[in-house]
């Protein structure tokens, strides 16, 4: 079972935070833990988060023929037909500055707009070894930023 933390902000800029367990597959339930409203006034430019590419299109970026061939097949992403291989877990990271917040978001972007990825992660068994494939993409321009494969064995 995953948890998962979710920040929130409203229209009306309160925000918070909720945990949720989520169940394993495709099907997996999602049982609420706990929640709370924060009152740290307004720590966020909400009008930094850039417009972004949607997931859809950068993974069909992804998967174009030849283009990223390491992300394909049995130890890839997707399939060769460019479907998910099982494992496969899929996120959306968005970062905006606030005052005093320089340091990663200053090296993706310049200026003081935010910054937003898709992360990919997939993880498989096979042969004896445990393997996990990382993958971050730009969600703004779906160039890929990192990749990382570690085999170690089971």
């Amino acid at each position: 079972m995953d948890a998962w933390n979710l920040s929130w902000v409203g229209n009306d800029d309160a925000h918070g935070w909720v945990r949720v367990d989520v169940g394993p597959g495709e099907d997996g339930s999602c049982t609420f833990v706990a929640k709370e409203s924060l009152d740290l006034g307004i720590v966020w430019n909400r009008d930094s988060a850039p417009a972004v590419v949607s997931m859809s299109e950068v993974e069909t970026m992804l998967v174009a023929e030849g283009r990223f061939p390491e992300l394909m097949g049995s130890k890839g992403l997707f399939d060769d037909d460019g479907s998910y291989n099982e494992g496969l877990r899929r996120g959306v990271l968005v970062a905006v500055p606030d005052d005093g917040l320089t340091g990663l978001i200053s090296e993706l972007v310049d200026g003081d707009a935010g910054a937003t990825t898709y992360d990919y992660v997939r993880t498989w068994e096979t042969q004896g070894w445990d393997s996990s494939l990382s993958v971050a993409v730009d969600a703004t321009s779906g160039r890929l930023l990192a990749t990382s494969l570690i085999e170690r064995p089971a």
